[in-house]
Order: C-alpha cells, then structure tokens, then sequence
C-alpha cells in the first residue's frame, strides 16, 4: 500500500464510562466515529474522530502516523479518579487514512501499593496470614507430638505432613505476590513451585480426610484391598489438578486459544474426580460411625460424630458461596466483580485450612491416645464349629445363634474381667 498520513486514537477510560463512548442508533447498533452524517445531524464534533461524548473522564491520545514509517509512542496516563477496571482501546475510524495498521507494545500499571493490580493485591496479605495461621498450628502440634512422642499414631504424622505442606504453600505464594509487588513480573520457575505444592497440598488433604473418613488408624489398621483404588484416584487427581491450575496460572497473565480450550476441557474430568471423592468421603463415614455404633465404642464414635459435624457445616459452606457467586456473575457487571473476586479463590483455602484445623483438633495428640487407636482384639472373630446350621453349643451352655462365626465386643468383656479382678483383690483383702 502507499504511504499515507492518518492517525489512530487510543482511549483510557473506567469500566462505568464504556456507555459514554460512540452513539446508539434506533436499531440498536453502536458507532463508535464520526462520520460525515452523524456530523450533519450534531451528533459528533469531529469527523474520524471516536465520539466521547465529551467525557471529560475519557482520555484521548492521538498517534499521527506520516509517510507509512514506524511510530514508537509512550505516554501516561495518570487521570486515576476511581479503583476499579481501566480499559485501553484502539480505533482505526474511517476517514482517518491510515489504512492497515499493526500495534505491538505493552500496557503497564503501577499502583500505590505497588506492582500488582488492584484484584491480586489482597492475596499478597491473605497468604501473610495463612502463613502465619500454618506456622502456630504447626507449632502448637510439633510441642504435642514431642509431649507424647511415644504414643504417637500413624494418622497424627500424616496430619503433620499436611501441616507442613501447607505451610510450603502460603510461604510460596505469599513471596511470588511479593516478588512481583516489587519488580512488576512473575518469577516463572517460583510460580512452578507453588502450583506443584498447591497440587500436592489438595491431593494429599482429600486423601487425609477420605483415609479418615474409612476410620484408617482407627478401625481399621489399613485400608487393605481398597488401597489401591485410593492411590490410583489420588494420582489421577494429582495430575488432572497439576495440569489445570497450569494452564489457569499461564492465563491469568497471558492469552492463549489452544490453552483456553484445553482448560475448559479438563474443567469436566477434575469435577468429575471431586464428585468421587466427596461421594466416596460421604458413604465410607457413614460406614464408619455405623460400625462404631455397633461395637460401642462410645468415644471413637463421638469423635467420629464431630467429624461428620465439620464435613456437614463446609459442604454447606461451599453450597451457600457457590450460589452467591452465581448469582453474583448473572446479576452484577464482570467489571464490578474485581474486588471481591479474590474471595471466592481465598474461601478453598480457609475452607481447607479449617477443615484441616478440625481434624488436628479431634485427633491431636493426648495422654490417652491409645483410646483413639485401632485394636487388632477389636476385630478377633472366634471360629466355633457349627452345630445344626446356625447354631454354635458349648458345653453346659445354651445354643447361641452364630453361623459360623462369633464376633466378640472384647470391650465389654474386658470391663467383666476387671471387674472380676477387682472382687478377688476385694476378697483377698477382706481375708487378710
């Protein structure tokens, strides 16, 4: 094409000043310059130019190109009246004879805190917080498990595993956000890190509280052919989240159409996997408080109890924030969403944290740990040989319906051999 002398107009403006720009016709269309016509008609000021609507909140920066050579053009923009979104929009208005124009560059912001845009700033004090909330938890358990060292349980180090990877996870993020606070850009490789932990964090919690849930440690001294499928659904887990949460971080920063579609494809298997979980959570807790019930085992059963309270109060939780969120999205503009977006990413942290927080709690260690342990005496099944289908006979006692096996409560038989302890040393004291 032939060089030709011509502009292009570029305007900054806030989110709530968008209906000031161009003219609304009757049918609905919108034009965003000047022609000669709308001219005519006193609906514009200056043919080729973007119609304002004389909005003195709207800026204008106008970029002369002559004699089709390149134009380098840096200009700030300082008019900041209102936190919110700020858009940067380009216009090629016919008439301005600038023909086919390429725009490459940057856009870049600083604000008074700093580097990060006003929507990621809370996390660089949210995950202050976590860290510090991580290391007093983490704290407070290192004291309890070196009290009672000797009677810890297998369940209270995998709690003290999360612990710590949840301390990693803050710690990683809250210097990422303070990294780029400072500098202006994302460390990549520290970005790596933290998704990596964040992954590993979130497996290992939905496998703490399904293991939990199956009474591992507590009724049960594993999970014995049910292992397998545990490992397999926390590995699948680990690499559809690992990917996901890769793909979003890369672009929250950047725009990729591959990547886009990859993300809202992998949305469906890791939904899919969180329904597995919760489903399997839900039905192996019942289970547990079930067989508790029947062994009467009081105090495992009111743990147990407390820990179904915590599931049931978080997953009403997550019911009553992802209903406000929808309704949020379909009632309110996206651009008026900025500042409380962050809450909605913030709520699965401390809804992990505190569910974690609950769980360190019921199972911290104690003097009576042991109580809270499995009992390989709670599972011993006496073999008595089979008298007229389903009946056992003993000698000189009655029939007892059994099949062909007898489930002893060793509880309650303890308690009777105590008791028959206490009548001898009782009598033994009277003779003496």
């Amino acid at each position: 094409e032939e060089p030709t002398n011509g502009r292009i107009e570029i305007l900054v403006y806030y989110s709530s000043r968008a209906d000031s720009i161009g003219y609304v016709t009757e049918e609905g269309l919108i034009l965003y310059c000047c022609t000669q016509e709308l001219f005519n008609d006193g609906k514009c000021s200056t043919v080729g130019n973007v119609i304002t609507n004389n909005d003195r909140h709207i800026q204008s920066i106008v970029v002369d190109f002559n004699g089709g050579v390149e134009e380098s053009v840096m200009k700030t923009y300082d008019n900041v009246t209102a936190s919110g979104m700020y858009y940067v929009k380009y216009f090629n208005c016919p008439g301005s004879e600038v023909g086919t124009v390429t725009i490459d560059g940057d856009v870049s912001w600083q604000n008074p805190f700093g580097e990060l845009s006003a929507e990621l700033y809370p996390f660089l004090w949210f995950f202050a917080v976590m860290t510090i909330a991580y290391m007093i938890i983490g704290l407070i358990w290192i004291i309890l498990s070196g009290i009672h060292w000797s009677r810890l349980l297998m369940l209270q180090n995998c709690i003290a595993g999360v612990i710590f990877l949840g301390m990693v996870e803050c710690i990683t993020w809250y210097f990422d956000f303070l990294s780029y606070n400072i500098t202006g850009n994302f460390n990549w490789g520290a970005i790596a890190v933290g998704v990596l932990s964040s992954t590993i964090k979130r497996t290992v919690s939905r496998l703490l509280v399904l293991s939990v849930s199956m009474g591992f440690g507590v009724v049960k001294a594993n999970l014995g052919s049910d292992t397998q499928k545990v490992y397999f659904l926390g590995g699948l887990y680990f690499i559809v989240s690992l990917i996901q949460q890769l793909i979003l971080t890369y672009l929250r920063e950047g725009d990729n159409e591959f990547l886009s579609f990859i993300a809202t494809i992998i949305i469906f298997p890791a939904a899919l996997l969180d329904t597995i979980f919760y489903w399997w959570i839900f039905l192996s807790l019942m289970r547990t408080i079930n067989q508790l019930k029947l062994r009467k085992q009081d105090v495992k059963l009111q743990m147990y109890t407390h820990f179904f309270i915590v599931l049931a109060v978080g997953g009403v939780l997550t019911a009553l924030i992802i209903i406000y969120q929808t309704l949020l999205v379909i009632t309110s503009e996206e651009d008026a969403m900025w500042s409380t977006w962050w809450i909605f990413q913030a709520f699965w942290h401390l809804l992990y944290f505190f569910i974690l927080l609950a769980i360190a709690y019921l199972w911290r260690p104690t003097t009576n740990n042991t109580r809270y342990a499995y009992k390989e005496s709670e599972d011993i099944e006496m073999m008595l040989a089979p008298v007229d289908g389903n009946t056992t006979q003993r000698k000189g006692k009655a029939p007892i319906d059994t099949g062909t096996e007898l489930h002893l409560d060793l509880d309650r038989f303890s308690s009777n051999f105590l008791d028959d302890d206490e009548e001898q040393q009782e009598q033994l004291s009277k003779m003496e």
